[in-house]
């Protein structure tokens, strides 16, 4: 999943369904990666706000 995600161009706009298809994985399957790159310090989810409301998430990879 790391690979992936660094894979893509750094205004790569993406989706946990988005990148289900693509990967051809389960949306759970997908979830779960993302949450051990999190748990692992390789990966930061940071919320962002449209209009004072809560419009999804910004992913920074952290290489270490």
């Amino acid at each position: 999943m790391f690979g992936y995600l660094q894979s893509k161009p750094s205004n790569w706009q993406f989706s946990i369904e988005k990148m289900a298809n693509q990967l051809m994985e389960g949306r759970e399957a997908i979830r779960g990666a993302l949450l051990e790159l999190e748990n692992a310090g390789y990966l930061i989810r940071i919320p962002k706000k449209e209009n004072g409301k809560f419009a999804g998430y910004n992913y920074k990879l952290i290489i270490k």
